[in-house]
């Protein structure tokens, strides 16, 4: 009879825990919902609770999403701090790098940036966007060279990508290849 009640008092406390668990999913999927709705202050306060609640601290997705509201708000500094967390949370997810590499662009810290961006390539080598943001970064540092291999490296795996044929288009300029240019853009 004691090996039952062991058993049972371990299905209580599984039920409880995938209980607890589900609850947590449940309300990270509605801050998700909130997000995504452009429902900003509801989800910034419901990813804080998350937080709060201990268990969100470990959960990149959470916090990575805080960094985003952050960043969008103009608390940059704080938006940092929470990526480098998530990364620290996260460490083979490239999109946390990548968007990490995008706000440290975004101030001017291209050798921080290209970094980032260099991590989140090496985790998926078929990142179209970080190449095409490494790229973009090598032309911020006037690395034209650079910058055009990666960029054209982009254009090999999605040849229609926007962004990777602007800044080709860019970079050719400030190359003096207007003419190649004109065609890329």
């Amino acid at each position: 009879m004691k090996g039952f009640g062991e058993t049972n008092k371990r299905r209580n406390k599984t039920t409880r825990s995938n209980s607890c668990s589900s609850s947590h999913e449940s309300l990270i999927n509605q801050a998700f919902q909130f997000h995504s709705a452009g429902e900003i202050d509801a989800a910034e306060k419901l990813y804080k609770e998350i937080l709060q609640d201990g268990k969100g601290y470990s959960d990149s997705r959470v916090i990575s999403n805080l960094a985003v509201i952050y960043k969008d708000s103009g608390r940059i500094q704080e938006s940092l701090s929470l990526y480098r967390q998530a990364i620290s949370l996260s460490p083979g997810f490239s999109g946390l790098y990548s968007n990490l590499g995008n706000l440290q662009r975004s101030l001017g810290l291209f050798d921080e940036a290209e970094t980032s961006i260099r991590k989140s390539i090496e985790l998926d080598p078929e990142n179209v966007s970080g190449y095409s943001n490494l790229g973009a970064i090598l032309l911020d540092k006037g690395k034209l060279s650079e910058a055009n291999f990666f960029t054209r490296k982009a254009l090999k795996i999605q040849p229609n990508h926007a962004s990777s044929k602007a800044n080709l288009g860019a970079i050719l300029f400030e190359e003096g290849k207007l003419d190649e240019a004109e065609i890329i853009l």
